[in-house]
């Protein structure tokens, strides 16, 4: 299997949530289309989608890293309870709505979170 095709799925699975939840539902058939062989194309179907979405909440965690004096508590509490990661996973989507529509404040993306 290509390294260029388990980069695109994986940023494909990043960048647009919506593809992620296809690819999850039926991995078989977001890779049918692809040139692999078989094993190649077993082997992408397997990828684990959990890891991915939860890759993808780290990076929006890190990109809401300037807004944590503002609730640190809030952030405490993530932590405790080992939910940071899922809790940024879910909130993703929203998140590059939000950014895809342009540049937004701290105050925006602080709601927008909270929310």
């Amino acid at each position: 299997m290509t390294t260029d095709v388990v980069n695109t799925i994986v940023a494909r699975c990043l960048l647009e949530p919506g593809y992620l939840e296809r690819f999850e539902r039926d991995p078989r058939a977001e890779v049918a289309h692809l040139d692999l062989d078989e094993s190649a194309r077993h082997e992408l179907s397997s990828l684990d989608c959990r890891r991915v979405r939860r890759f993808g909440g780290f990076i929006s965690k890190v990109q809401h890293n300037d807004l944590w004096d503002s609730f640190p508590y809030t952030r405490a509490l993530l932590k405790l309870y080992g939910a940071e990661l899922d809790t940024f996973a879910a909130y993703r989507g929203q998140h590059l709505e939000l950014v895809r529509a342009g540049r937004p404040s701290r105050e925006r993306r602080t709601k927008s979170f909270l929310s």
